[in-house]
């Protein structure tokens, strides 16, 4: 059974590109319709451990799950941790959001939508904020 977010990720270009090792091991990998500097295009992957992480390349592998400070052993200094989403639907929620946000907003054209030959106008809600994606 197809779940919403699935059905959204369609819906704006985004391709699952997981392997079949990767899927045993609770890993889920996501292709957007944008491309980084060298050409490529991006990846983001959320793992079964409860991380989310960029994964383009070697260089710019990063973590994208939410922050909070904590104080580092008896002492007042603080540091932050990275806070791991557990449920693997409330990983989907948090990607499409970070996608929305930092890749379809910031966007003034989008270049190619698999089987559109006009620029679509989609209007997004997740959690009762809309999303308008030009």
């Amino acid at each position: 059974m197809r779940t919403t977010y699935e059905e959204i990720f369609e819906l704006l270009g985004i391709k699952n590109v997981t392997s079949k090792r990767q899927k045993k091991n609770g890993t889920h990998v996501f292709e957007i319709p944008f491309k980084t500097y060298g050409g490529k295009r991006i990846r983001l992957a959320t793992y079964k451990s409860g991380a989310i992480r960029n994964v383009n390349s070697c260089y710019s592998c990063y973590q994208l799950n939410p922050t909070k400070l904590e104080k580092w052993q008896n002492t007042d200094f603080k540091h932050k941790v990275r806070i791991p989403i557990t449920s693997h639907e409330d990983r989907l929620e948090f990607l499409l959001k970070f996608i929305i946000r930092n890749y379809y907003k910031k966007q003034h054209t989008i270049t190619k939508w698999k089987g559109c030959t006009h620029e679509p106008n989609v209007s997004v809600i997740v959690d009762g904020h809309r999303y308008r994606i030009q």
